[in-house]
């Protein structure tokens, strides 16, 4: 979708370029494109590898810092050749008013890009919180539910003189590698996950050999 913007937007310059026939006018597109390539883009593009990468914090920082800034001057290079075909419009008549036209309609599409690719990021930053978020606190619900639980029936069971009941470490760690609060909360149950493991190997171990004396 961002590709097909992009391009979409290339064209519509591209024209407008081939329409205006000034120098200032072809200027202001000129600056509209350099700002474009190599402020908004790039802005755009850094903020996107911080997202796949799952670095949260500096794509939040980049969203509402450099790419903010770099969305205001593309708009505002936009909104310069709507006012420069304003003035157009009053001293050329008609011609002048079709290509105010275009470029009005430009820059709304622009708006409407921008903000939709927003959107689109503070959504998957908000997934990418709250995905992993529910895989933490499901595998500790799983712990608690089966490794735990089964260990505490088999200490009890060991203790009564019940050897018989064998418990299985089915709860994998998370082996999450994200550098925020999310990845700090699933290396602590990561922690928890593997002392449970390690008791129930001690137990294991326990219950084997009493099971051994026992024949």
């Amino acid at each position: 979708r961002l590709n097909w913007g992009k391009e979409w937007v290339n064209a519509r310059v591209d024209s407008l370029y081939r329409t205006i026939k000034t120098d200032e006018g072809k200027k202001l597109v000129d600056d509209l494109q350099d700002v474009r390539k190599n402020g908004y883009f790039v802005a755009r593009t850094e903020m996107l590898n911080h997202l796949k990468s799952g670095n949260r914090t500096e794509a939040v920082k980049m969203l509402f810092g450099d790419f903010r800034e770099q969305q205001r001057a593309y708009m505002d290079a936009a909104n310069a050749i709507i006012k420069y075909q304003n003035d157009l419009v009053k001293q050329a008549g008609e011609e002048a008013d079709e290509t105010h036209s275009f470029a009005s309609t430009l820059t709304i599409i622009i708006a409407i890009l921008a903000l939709l690719f927003v959107l689109a990021a503070a959504y998957f930053i908000t997934q990418s919180i709250t995905k992993p978020v529910k895989l933490v606190m499901g595998r500790v619900a799983q712990l608690e539910g089966a490794c735990i639980t089964n260990l505490g029936k088999g200490l009890v069971a060991l203790e009564n003189g019940d050897a018989s009941i064998k418990v299985v470490k089915e709860t994998e760690t998370l082996k999450l590698t994200r550098k925020d609060e999310v990845g700090d909360l699933a290396r602590t149950v990561d922690g928890i996950i593997l002392k449970a493991q390690a008791g129930i190997d001690a137990y294991e171990g326990v219950r084997v050999k009493v099971t051994d004396l026992g024949d």
